[in-house]
């Protein structure tokens, strides 16, 4: 959705209206939480640094 242009805002309104639960098992996204993953470099499919593809394959 990021990729897509979406905002937080517009993210956190889909994950609800999908029935999505937090990693907490909450229903309610906070933007804080989404903005967080969107930062996190594993989160989005990024390796670790130091950690080559072939431990992922």
């Amino acid at each position: 959705m990021h990729l897509a242009g979406n905002g937080s805002q517009k993210i956190k309104k889909q994950l609800e209206k999908d029935g999505d639960l937090t990693a907490m098992g909450k229903s309610l996204w906070h933007y804080a939480t989404i903005s967080h993953i969107l930062k996190n470099r594993l989160c989005c499919g990024e390796p670790k640094e130091g950690k080559g593809l072939r431990r992922l394959l």
